[in-house]
């Protein structure tokens, strides 16, 4: 794992993400401790595709409705 300091990491941005993005892996230190480490580019094995889902999730019908024992709460402050 390749260490750079946080000051350096800052001016070197793009040139670190270049290389998280090819696999390589970067820890930002900051006062001597891990500030940031970021995550390995995965790329997806295949394509997305719309409409995986269809027919597997539903929306209650009462969705929008707000109860009004709710309503309440929020307008007295409770």
């Amino acid at each position: 794992m390749h260490q750079v300091d946080i000051h350096k990491a800052i001016s070197r941005w793009l040139k670190l993400m270049e290389e998280t993005e090819s696999g390589g892996e970067t820890a930002v230190i900051g006062a001597g401790k891990l500030s940031a480490k970021p995550p390995s580019y995965d790329q997806r094995s295949q394509p997305r595709r719309p409409g995986r889902l269809r027919n597997k999730l539903w929306v209650a019908e009462d969705l929008d409705e707000t109860p009004l024992e709710v309503e309440e709460a929020f307008e007295s402050g409770e």
